[in-house]
């Protein structure tokens, strides 16, 4: 099947023998919202699962919702082109593991919400962002931005180590993880507002209202 409006188009190709399908958009431009009901309606009609989504240099950005529930979905190439990707994007598919191309400007873990991510890498090109030990932090490491809610080792995580120069965490940077008690370190000087707060917090030398916005 082939697809698209705008700037942006799709095609759909799959196999009924394995119930495995792929989706390839391309185009110089920005992708309109409903763009992913037309491959749906496709993939309904192949009753076919997406296993993996080619997205080719020239497409701007990702809509919202566009791959949510696509519980086989493991596999994406994100071009460079890309400067925003909606919310929910990825939610509760497979991908484990997740690039940040250079002008992607926005990141907030609910474009990830529900999948089981085990590690962030961020283009070194990108100006705002940068990764470090799987995790996304602001370029200058005074933010942690996502916390990969898979990066772990053992059957739960026991602790998150924070590096010494952030004194931020962002909202929901925590969320889908794990954990049930994070120690803030005293450099940590502001919590966002669902930052870390639904977790059972230890903090090491401020009252958590000190470390809110």
């Amino acid at each position: 099947a082939i697809g698209g409006s705008g700037k942006v188009y799709w095609s759909y190709t799959y196999n009924r023998s394995t119930g495995r399908a792929s989706l390839r958009l391309w185009g110089n431009g920005y992708m309109p919202n409903g763009t992913d009901q037309d491959w749906f309606v496709a993939q309904q009609s192949a009753q076919c699962y997406i296993y993996n989504v080619t997205i080719e240099e020239g497409v701007k950005s990702i809509m919202s919702n566009a791959f949510a529930g696509e519980i086989f979905l493991k596999d994406v190439k994100l071009p460079s082109s890309i400067e925003f990707v909606g919310e929910g994007a990825f939610a509760y598919t497979a991908i484990e593991k997740f690039n940040i191309p250079a002008k992607m400007g926005e990141v907030d873990s609910n474009i990830f919400s529900g999948s089981p991510i085990k590690e962030f890498t961020v283009d070194s090109a990108n100006p705002y962002y940068k990764s470090y030990n799987g995790n996304i932090y602001s370029k200058d490491m005074t933010e942690l931005v996502v916390v990969a809610p898979m990066n772990y080792t053992g059957a739960v995580w026991n602790g998150f180590d924070f590096p010494s120069t952030v004194t931020s965490i962002a909202p929901y940077a925590f969320s889908g993880c794990p954990i049930s008690s994070v120690t803030i370190p005293g450099h940590v000087k502001t919590i966002a507002d669902s930052g870390a707060e639904y977790l059972v917090l230890e903090l090491t030398s401020h009252a958590l209202a000190q470390h809110r916005d």
